[in-house]
């Protein structure tokens, strides 16, 4: 049996077991494995990420994942809530999300009171302010 004739469920889990460049690769291996890595329901991408913003593991693949189109947005919910302010600022390539998603961060990361810093400006404006 080939590793691509497993189910869809499988295989989201092992790629989910890979580090974030290995798993950059493998999603642009086949047409199947980037519909698995790129399924926001599987999520594969998820505990390599958190796996690597806990052990504070900023590497370039972590820095310029919002390039990848196989990464599901989601993702970027956690690592915007979750890194550091200077990774960021200063070396984070950023995605391009939704109002709603950076008012999602935003909400994550920030205290209630602290909601005073949108006034007229987007969400993605008061985030990084």
């Amino acid at each position: 049996m080939l590793f691509e004739e497993l189910p869809v469920e499988l295989i989201a889990e092992v790629l989910g077991e890979l580090d974030l460049p290995s798993l950059i690769t493998v999603s642009y291996l086949s047409k199947r494995l980037q519909l698995v890595a790129s399924d926001s329901s599987l999520n594969p991408w998820r505990r390599p990420i958190l796996t690597d913003l806990r052990a504070r593991n900023y590497t370039v693949t972590l820095k310029h994942l919002s390039v990848r189109s196989t990464v599901p947005r989601q993702n970027w919910v956690e690592i915007l809530s979750l890194a550091p302010p200077s990774f960021l600022l200063f070396e984070a390539t950023l995605p391009n999300l939704k109002d709603k998603e950076w008012e999602e961060c935003f909400n994550r990361r920030f205290l209630p009171s602290w909601k005073r810093w949108r006034k007229d400006g987007s969400w993605k404006e008061a985030f990084l302010k």
